[in-house]
């Protein structure tokens, strides 16, 4: 289903198109880690309809030898998948708590589709924070930074 969103509250400012500044996870025991790389590239859209859409890649995720998804390697493959992360669907959000909910439709990971995805927000300036709810599912806070696209 790619249809508009039902139901919820939209605000105009999570509107537009995204750039990812920086992914990082926060570890309960003070660690950080970099999973997308040092750099990473990702491209984060809302509508005013109540769509949304998100791209994450690794920094230095590798062409295929041969160029053919289709006649790649395993480990082509599976390096291909590991460096990419991506769904699309509809969000709600919840000023008064500060959380942003994307209803997942459809996701590079199979066992995204059908989820609801809650993320913490904060603004700073043009920068929109991401954050997971502390600690779920694996005990890392990952922080999503990005920046209003013109």
């Amino acid at each position: 289903m790619c249809g508009p969103a039902k139901g919820g509250q939209l605000t105009d400012r999570f509107s537009g198109t995204w750039r990812l500044v920086s992914f990082v996870g926060h570890g309960a025991d003070g660690r950080e880690t970099t999973d997308y790389g040092p750099t990473p590239r990702g491209c984060l859209m809302y509508d005013q309809g109540g769509r949304t859409s998100v791209h994450i890649t690794h920094s230095d995720r590798k062409p295929f030898k041969s160029g053919d998804p289709f006649r790649a390697s395993p480990e082509e493959l599976k390096d291909a998948f590991e460096k990419y992360f991506s769904y699309f669907g509809t969000y709600t959000v919840d000023e008064s708590a500060g959380t942003v909910t994307h209803h997942v439709e459809g996701a590079s990971n199979p066992n995204y589709a059908g989820t609801d995805q809650r993320r913490f927000f904060t603004w700073q300036g043009d920068r929109l924070a991401l954050s997971t709810p502390p600690g779920e599912g694996t005990g890392v806070t990952y922080i999503a930074t990005w920046e209003r696209q013109p």
